[in-house]
């Protein structure tokens, strides 16, 4: 009798695994979807992708003081088989985006105890704005994160199960990996950790000695990262509260009056439009949500709560004057599957399934719909400055015309023309003026351009540009494609440098940063 059940269980195991590739594969085939549509705008890149395309030149502990390195890591791993170009960062992000998918799957299965229904809380996921828009316009190291918030809640999940060896390391491989995404994953834990605090299933884990290897594990992952930020980056924690707390300027009474509703909008805004379809479906058994008979469900819901209370009261005390969508993510995710089991419990659980595949389905189709129009009719109100339809061919042949080789060096003062420049001159050496903590290997040329525009960015320094003659400075114009019926001029300036000059040893030659 005991070879059909072994038999049984894996053969639902070996079921298990192939629904979780397949909510890989949709997942990756939509975030792919939007990667060709966004491809039809042209080969430019813009907004925190060209950023991110200077640092990655190089696999370092770290780059930027404002977040960890493991989009950076992954997307030069993307880079050496795809490119500098959008390819490179279309397979970053879709990668990510399939491991989301496949995580909430395994997640929702160990939740819900229903692989149909595990399968339909992870395409529920489509129905959120961050996740069906935002994810695919402008998300760099949220993309990491919020695959790593599903492996997480995965991981705990898991160990609800069965508390074994292998799940701690696992735990211990999800926090690891959280803080390497994002540093706000620590705020999401510890609140995940507060809720299993207050269930007693939840206590018993927290008591295992073996939870001992899961932060082990997880500071063995991050510590090359932390003695990079310890040692480079002592003022981190002060750029991050002036950042979140607007500088400043204002008083902070006035600051948190503002802030606590914008934050409580966004918190709301978070579940539209799949918390409007919920709201519908449950109108009739609210109360469903009121209490979870199993206890992992419970802790997801409670760790949504504890939350939505944190982020509250940082606004009170940091004074935040105004709450980005991206920083309420890895705390609300639980309260998806809660929302889910609820669906599924409810007395019309089979016209709920279909609702749910019918309204996932038709809001993905729309995002990608919405996302052709911004392509095919570019300008306001789908973008202001419209960087991804500015022609950078012109840059490259002016340059080219003044004889650069492609292996010496590129100065740029704005991050689109910097990022596109690696793009057009893979073997260059490219810097980017305003961010001084990082600078690649040197080059294996000694020659050397500033390129600018005042179009895209600010002007060099006068100092810089003052010593500049007519003989070294020349300039390239090109011309977006129509934006709003008409076209826009952009100017840049190309200035060679000359290595044996005072102004070549400051901004040519900057050292690597440490590693």
């Amino acid at each position: 009798m005991g070879a059909p059940a072994r038999s049984g269980a894996s053969a639902r195991g070996a079921g298990g695994r192939a629904t979780a590739f397949a909510a890989a594969l949709l997942f990756t085939a939509f975030a792919m979807a939007h990667a060709v549509i966004a491809r039809l705008a042209g080969p430019v890149l813009a907004l925190d992708d060209a950023k991110l395309n200077v640092v990655a030149q190089s696999f370092q502990r770290g780059y930027l003081p404002s977040n960890p390195p493991l989009f950076e890591w992954t997307l030069i791993v993307a880079q050496h088989a795809a490119g500098f170009g959008p390819l490179g960062f279309a397979l970053t992000k879709s990668f990510f985006f399939g491991a989301l998918g496949a995580f909430a799957y395994l997640a929702a299965k160990e939740m819900l105890a229903d692989r149909r229904w595990a399968f339909l809380s992870a395409l529920s996921l489509l129905l959120l704005f961050q996740f069906g828009w935002n994810f695919h316009q402008a998300y760099t190291h949220t993309t990491a994160l919020i695959a790593a918030v599903s492996l997480f809640w995965f991981a705990l999940a898991r160990l609800f199960r069965a508390r074994t060896t292998a799940g701690y390391a696992l735990l211990g491989l999800a926090l690891g990996v959280g803080v390497l995404a994002k540093y706000s994953f620590a705020g999401a834990a510890f609140a995940a950790f507060a809720a299993l605090a207050l269930q007693r299933e939840g206590r018993r884990l927290l008591a295992d000695p073996r939870l001992v290897l899961s932060f082990v594990l997880a500071a063995a992952i991050f510590a090359p990262h932390a003695y990079w930020l310890m040692a480079h980056n002592a003022g981190a924690a002060d750029i991050m509260a002036a950042r979140l707390s607007g500088g400043g300027a204002e008083p902070h009474w006035r600051r948190v009056a503002e802030g606590l509703p914008n934050a409580a909008g966004v918190m709301i805004a978070f579940f539209l439009p799949f918390g409007l379809v919920a709201a519908v479906l449950l109108r009739k058994d609210a109360g469903r949500l009121a209490a979870r008979p199993v206890p992992v469900l419970k802790v997801a819901r409670d760790a949504a709560l504890i939350g939505a209370a944190g982020l509250l009261a940082a606004v009170a005390v940091i004074g935040m004057e105004r709450m980005e969508d991206r920083y309420v993510i890895p705390f609300l995710y639980p309260a998806m599957f809660v929302l889910t089991a609820a669906l599924k419990d409810s007395d019309a659980r089979r016209a709920n399934a279909k609702i749910l595949v019918a309204c996932a389905a038709s809001f993905a189709l729309f995002c990608l719909g919405f996302k052709a129009v911004t392509v095919f009719r570019p300008g306001p109100p789908f973008c202001d400055d419209c960087r991804q339809f500015v022609d950078f061919e012109p840059v490259r042949d002016g340059l080219l015309a003044r004889g650069f080789g492609g292996e010496g060096t590129l100065v740029a003062f704005d991050e689109t023309t910097a990022g596109n420049l690696r793009r057009l001159f893979p073997a260059a050496r490219v810097l980017y003026a305003s961010l001084p903590a990082y600078a690649p290997p040197r080059a294996k040329s000694a020659e050397c351009f500033f390129v600018w525009s005042l179009d895209l960015g600010p002007a060099a320094p006068e100092t810089l540009s003052a010593g500049i003659g007519e003989a070294q400075a020349s300039s390239v114009v090109s011309l977006t494609r129509p934006l709003a019926g008409k076209r826009r001029m952009t100017n840049w300036t190309i200035a060679a440098i000359d290595p044996d000059g005072p102004d070549y040893d400051r901004w040519c030659a900057r050292a690597r940063s440490p590693r």
